[in-house]
Parts: C-alpha cells; structure tokens; sequence
C-alpha cells in the first residue's frame, strides 16, 4: 500500500536548508492515495477547528 524510500537523504536543497528529510511516497492505487489523502484532510480539518483569527472573531460578535 504505502512505501516510503529509506535512504533517509533529503531529494533537494531546500530540504537540506531546513533540516527536513524527504520522504518519497508511492501508492499501489489510486484508492489507495484517495485513502490516505483523506485521512491527513481529516486529521488537518480536527487539529484547525477551533482556529480563529481577530478577524472573524470580531465578525462573529457582531452578529
């Protein structure tokens, strides 16, 4: 399903310029990325749910 590439060498210079390593992911199907993309959405959309910002604070007790 998932493969990660385990050299653990970044694959360009602006990884090398922020200390991230890259990771390379590959899929067997489409299925599978659709899965997996869904998943970081959802697990993205939990961890932003109580963001706000000044603005739509302000906007919010106006109402």
């Amino acid at each position: 399903m998932l493969q990660e590439n385990q050299t653990g060498k970044p694959s360009s210079d602006a990884n090398e310029k922020h200390g991230d390593t890259a990771r390379d992911i590959r899929f067997q199907s489409l299925t599978d990325f659709s899965d997996w993309l869904e998943t970081q959405l959802e697990n993205l959309e939990a961890k932003q749910c109580d963001f706000a910002t000044q603005s739509s604070v302000r906007v919010f007790f106006k109402r």
